[in-house]
């Protein structure tokens, strides 16, 4: 479908594209209604006529229903703040009530008087970060908001702040703060837990990542960066919605769908059921919840009970498949049954598992497995860790080799991605605890020691790793980067859309 003959070189262009007039066949075949919902491509096409090659630059894709809008005059924004860190300003505002709201602008001034545009929001973001390059600078912000037809409100009042120089207290505050925000200010709405990735599907309520977020929600209450009160409130919020989701033998699935707490299954049909591992991740933050929490306030005193109840109600037992099976697995599906058959053999993230279903009050398995699972010296066992890793190098558990000089104990290859010593030792206290094999303080030490070496090696030559950037792990954007050795690819949950406005700018 044409949509413009020419479009002008070395500027911004703003085109729409009418979903309404789009056809879902070709012209003249046969009658089609043009669904948008299953769009999944729009393709630019060069003037053969030209025969010289053009850049094209696409940006800002919206996608606005113009006919349901609102045209209402939009709110001011209200409420903002600037805080001064050591290299940038953090901005936050209180939300816009309109419902034709499509985003909000950010104006900077370097004397106060003369404003310009730096950046642009979201409608569901509150917050944006102003990189100036360093302490001593002073700069004062204004905010507007934009509807869908692109009519923009008056600016908001002004707020001013400068840049500092951080100690080290200081940078840990800030980072803190800026992970806790994740999982407070971007939790899903309804059941008070956390999504996936954001931007993504705001419904796509992750299970083990809530664990990680009920960890952080303790410490930032520590911290009082939110009342206790508040906390508290969140808490029950979460707890509510995990008693009336789905289970299966107690365990929670993958994925939960944050309106009704029924099971997602985004990884396909086979995964419509139980994990055992984000039921874990999630349990020990629940756990670490039922300590914290402990005055003798009604509310309070209903957080541990309702935790205490879902502690004992997880049927750890149930996913070792046979009453004599040596391993633990990890799904289970009331469809399919064991059909993934998943295995939980370390060295990974799956330590926990083995700690907490050892240690159940109810479900719990031998203490054996986690020499016979866990640390598995069979076949099976051995043949797991080369699969994944694609190295003999501790595919027995136990590795001993040297890494940049620094021995390792335990783990597979050089260790493999720092999220195997974190996500287990978030509610495990790694100091003083020793197995046959490890202390498991100095090993997960020394995994983080190599990583940061193999960045200050950098043999794939990467942009920026050094000494001061390092610490690779799976996420969206990691591109699969690993500590070093053989590498695998990590497949990122990433969200598409559909386009109806968009800018382009062409040379």
């Amino acid at each position: 479908m044409p949509i413009a003959d020419r479009l002008p070189a070395g500027k911004w262009t703003e085109l729409r594209l009418p979903f309404s007039k789009f056809s879902g066949r070709y012209q003249g075949t046969e009658d089609s209604k043009f669904d948008s919902r299953r769009l999944s491509k729009i393709t630019f096409v060069q003037n053969l006529e030209d025969g010289r090659e053009h850049i094209l630059y696409i940006d800002d894709i919206t996608v606005v229903d113009s006919k349901t809008a609102d045209h209402r005059a939009l709110s001011i924004p209200s409420g903002l703040k600037v805080h001064g860190e050591d290299s940038h300003f953090d901005l936050s505002w209180r939300p816009c009530p309109d419902s034709n709201l499509l985003s909000y602008r950010v104006y900077r001034s370097w004397d106060g008087n003369k404003f310009e545009p730096v950046g642009t929001r979201p409608s569901w973001s509150c917050r944006y970060v102003d990189y100036v390059g360093g302490p001593g600078k002073i700069a004062s912000y204004k905010v507007t908001a934009i509807d869908v037809n692109q009519n923009e409100s008056a600016l908001s009042d002004v707020a001013s702040a400068t840049t500092r120089a951080l100690d080290d207290d200081a940078l840990l505050d800030m980072v803190q703060q800026g992970c806790f925000r994740y999982y407070w200010e971007a939790a899903n709405t309804d059941s008070g837990m956390a999504v996936e990735i954001v931007p993504g599907d705001e419904n796509l309520v992750a299970v083990g990542a809530s664990g990680f977020g009920i960890m952080s929600q303790i410490v930032a209450t520590e911290r009082k960066f939110i009342t206790r009160d508040a906390s508290v409130g969140r808490m029950l919020k979460i707890l509510k919605f995990l008693g009336r989701a789905d289970r299966f033998h107690g365990v929670w699935p993958h994925f939960l769908d944050g309106r009704t707490g029924h099971v997602n299954p985004y990884f396909g049909k086979y995964d419509n059921g139980g994990d055992l591992v984000e039921t874990a991740f999630l349990m020990q933050g629940l756990l670490a919840a039922r300590q914290y929490f402990n005055r003798d306030s009604a509310e309070e005193r209903e957080i541990r009970e309702r935790i205490t109840t879902m502690w004992r109600e997880v049927e750890w037992d149930w996913y070792r498949k046979t009453p004599t099976s040596d391993v633990l697995y990890w799904h289970w599906s009331p469809d399919h049954g064991w059909h993934i058959s998943h295995p939980l053999i370390g060295w990974n993230e799956t330590m926990i598992v083995y700690l907490l279903a050892i240690a159940s009050p109810t479900h719990s398995v031998p203490a054996s497995m986690y020499y016979s699972g866990w640390a598995g010296q069979s076949d099976e066992a051995i043949q797991y860790r080369r699969n994944w890793s694609r190295t003999s190098q501790g595919d027995h558990y136990i590795n001993g080799n040297q890494y940049y000089g620094i021995k390792l104990d335990v783990g597979v290859g050089t260790g493999g991605d720092l999220f195997f010593t974190q996500f287990s030792f978030l509610g495990f206290d790694p100091r003083d605890k020793q197995d046959r094999y490890t202390n498991y303080f100095h090993n997960n030490r020394s995994i983080a020691r190599i990583n940061r070496a193999y960045c200050i090696d950098n043999p794939r030559k990467f942009a920026g790793y050094g000494p001061d950037c390092w610490g690779l792990s799976a996420g969206v954007n990691s591109g699969g980067g690993r500590a070093a050795g053989p590498r695998r690819q990590w497949y990122n949950l990433l969200f598409g859309g559909r386009a109806r406005r968009l800018s382009v700018h062409a040379r």
